[in-house]
């Protein structure tokens, strides 16, 4: 279809042209009246990218009703919340996502049916009987045709109202209120210029869903400005390609985690695509790691744009490849309109280069409030600013660049997913005594979500995903589970949540230091050690080390050679390189080779057993391979497993592995944790190295 001129939306082999959108749209004014819908009240949208999103939509504002887009992925519960939050008095949804359970939290509102299309049927793998309407509920189509098209004045439009979480966790409804037509206009062109679209011929592809604000407003403005929309049922990359040259296509607006998925294409595929045609390609929602953006510029050339805004506020900057190529990092400068400060903690504005609170102030900020959240609303607000919830800064040339979120919200392929949301449906489980849930950075996805449990018991990690997937979407389940953690806590008793988050983390810390020599790692690699409490941290970071191209070796050597290396350094190295299966043996020729003590070698020994990478006969050949006597070392292990008291013949206390089997022979002898304690007590072995150690003084 190369060099067509279409105006309109393809779906598939589907078309619907300019004249066929806005018949419809008047016709869904008529039929949404007939159901009770005027001025100021709801019309909630349950539907994949569509034909219908965009007639529902157009439909709506012709009656000066608001649009409520739903997230399909959420669960009955929480459809139902948002239902009575923003009192739709019509749902109009896909036939597969219509099922029971969400028709039965719709009582007392008008539910109309769109049969699901082909494409997207098979794009999800839709059983073709989930695709038909269900029982009585009438059929979008039928319902328009059963109406005359609406023929009275428009009322002025209202904005969608898009459902958010924030810093209380539950979903709020974002109201934009009209404002005045010029100052409506104006922010209306800062989009336009963001996206690329203050031009005529623009061919552009839906490949994000409508129930998102950004896309979605993008799109409307793409069909607003009679340009060519292609939706993608989902995203695919490779299907982007094929599109793309097909279509000739101009504009794309895109998420940092498309750009993962179009460079994992095969590179033959990838440059044999025709991208020649793209003009302008923006993208918004998430970070985008610096090295995913350089490639994307190496291949598409400099048409990639980047944009921050928030639903609240709607464009916040812009910056082309070339501006950001000079500031790496940057999400740009202000557009016109807005203005930008920075709120240090002392609640006065920064100075170019100082970090704070990022706040934002233009002519519609005045008008933006969260529905029946007043508490909320008041505290988006410093003034005529707006909180953005973001941290950052301005530099000199004032560009901006975000450091991080105030809050533990968690951007996941560029949904917003609220922790707390999903402790509370944990911790309401028998077995589980307390969580922390919270999100780590993930190359494709910008984050991931990771569940720490402190479990009373066997716990099924089968069990909790099912329970999770029956009260949650199912992006907000964690990738990552981990079980039987003493989670460190505050003396009040609450959670360290920044430091499992700091520490599964670690591998920002140590791919940032991959570009320094090994030598230089001593104190990065120390410094991460020292900030670990529990040894199953260290095994992100020992993925880091692995990801990054840096041997666990040479990080090990950093933190053995400080003088001297702490416990925890030293236990944080030791399982670190089990980690990397790096051998019981093989740890000892490391630590030989830099000149270390055998007590060190026997420590060493001692974290491969308790991390489970060697057995206590391997633990009993490495102190063999320290000691140099045989006979000696097996004496002193057998000794050792029955007389915790016991001083070795060359004056080494019975630490690391024995004190650990000792544990684990009396346990498995039926002797309780008391009794374990009461000779941990009068046991003389090294303090700092023996595990006996967490009976007399237990980590809390």
């Amino acid at each position: 279809m190369r060099g067509l001129s279409l105006s309109g939306i393809i779906s598939g082999d589907r078309y619907l042209s300019p004249h066929a959108l806005e018949t419809n749209a008047a016709r869904a004014a008529s039929a949404l009246h007939s159901a009770g819908v005027w001025q100021g009240d709801t019309v909630a949208l349950l539907l994949r990218n569509d034909f219908a999103y965009f007639e529902a939509t157009r439909g709506a504002g012709l009656l000066g009703a608001t649009t409520v887009p739903l997230n399909w992925h959420m669960t009955a519960s929480e459809i139902s919340y948002v239902l009575e939050d923003c009192d739709a008095k019509v749902l109009v949804g896909h036939a597969d996502l219509l099922t029971e359970a969400i028709l039965s939290v719709c009582s007392g509102r008008h539910v109309i049916a769109v049969e699901t299309p082909e494409e997207i049927a098979e794009a999800y793998n839709i059983a073709h009987n989930a695709c038909q309407i269900p029982g009585a509920i009438p059929e979008w189509y039928g319902w328009l045709d059963a109406h005359e098209k609406w023929n009275k004045s428009p009322v002025a439009p209202s904005n969608p109202m898009f459902y958010t979480s924030g810093t209380s966790g539950m979903p709020k409804g974002v109201r934009r209120q009209p404002v005045a037509p010029e100052v409506a206009q104006r922010a209306a062109a800062r989009s336009a210029t963001a996206w690329g679209l203050d031009t005529q011929g623009v061919v552009s592809i839906m490949t994000g869903p409508l129930y998102h604000s950004a896309p979605n407003a993008y799109g409307m403005s793409v069909v607003r400005s009679n340009g060519l929309l292609i939706l993608q049922p989902r995203f695919d990359a490779e299907d982007l390609l094929r599109l793309v040259s097909r279509y000739s296509v101009t504009h794309l607006h895109m998420v940092p985690t498309m750009f993962v998925r179009l460079l994992a294409v095969d590179s033959e595929v990838r440059w044999a695509a025709d991208m020649k045609s793209l003009r302008f390609v923006a993208h918004g929602a998430a970070p985008c790691p610096p090295d995913i953006k350089r490639q994307m510029i190496e291949w598409w050339g400099p048409v990639i744009y980047e944009y921050y805004a928030m639903t609240e506020t709607g464009i916040i900057t812009t910056c082309d490849s070339e501006d950001w190529l000079d500031h790496p990092g940057s999400v740009g400068c202000p557009v016109d309109g807005v203005d930008i400060k920075i709120l240090g903690d002392n609640g006065q504005f920064q100075n170019p280069g100082d970090v704070g609170q990022i706040c934002v102030r233009s002519e519609t900020t005045p008008f933006v409030s969260y529905h029946r959240a007043a508490d909320q609303t008041q505290a988006l607000r410093r003034g005529d600013y707006v909180l953005t919830g973001d941290v950052g800064y301005l530099d000199t040339d004032g560009f901006l660049f975000i450091n991080d979120r105030m809050s533990d919200m968690v951007i996941s392929g560029g949904v917003n997913i609220y922790p707390v949301e999903i402790e509370k449906v944990l911790i309401a489980m028998s077995e589980i005594s307390d969580c922390a849930v919270f999100g780590v950075p993930d190359a494709e996805y910008g984050e991931r979500l990771i569940a720490c449990i402190e479990s009373r018991g066997p716990v099924n990690l089968e069990a909790i995903k099912d329970l999770l997937g029956q009260q949650l979407a199912s992006y907000k389940i964690p990738r990552e589970f981990h079980f039987d953690v003493i989670l460190p806590r505050e003396d009040s008793g609450k959670i360290k949540k920044r430091l499992l988050v700091s520490a599964k983390s670690s591998r920002v810390a140590i791919i940032g230091a991959s570009a320094l020599p090994v030598g230089k790692l001593t104190s990065t690699s120390a410094g991460i050690a020292d900030g670990l409490e529990h040894d199953f941290l260290a095994e992100v970071t020992a993925r880091a080390l692995a990801e990054a191209g840096i041997s666990a070796a040479d990080v090990g050597a950093a933190i053995f050679t400080q003088n001297p290396p702490t416990t925890k350094q030293l236990g944080f190295a030791t399982f670190m390189m089990a980690q990397l299966g790096i051998s019981c043996t093989g740890l000892v020729t490391e630590v030989g080779q830099l000149g270390l003590t055998g007590g060190v070698a026997f420590d060493v020994a001692a974290t491969q057993v308790s991390s489970g990478q060697a057995d206590f006969a391997l633990a009993l050949g490495v102190v063999r391979q320290s000691s140099g006597d045989p006979n000696v070392a097996l004496d002193f292990g057998i000794r050792a497993v029955g007389d915790v008291n016991f001083q070795a013949p060359f004056g080494i206390p019975p630490i690391g592995w024995y004190a650990l089997d000792c544990v684990r022979y009396m346990e498995d002898n039926g002797v309780s944790r008391a009794e374990i304690a009461q000779v941990a007590v009068k046991s003389r072995a090294n303090a700092a190295l023996n595990p006996l150690a967490q009976f007399r003084n237990p980590i809390s």
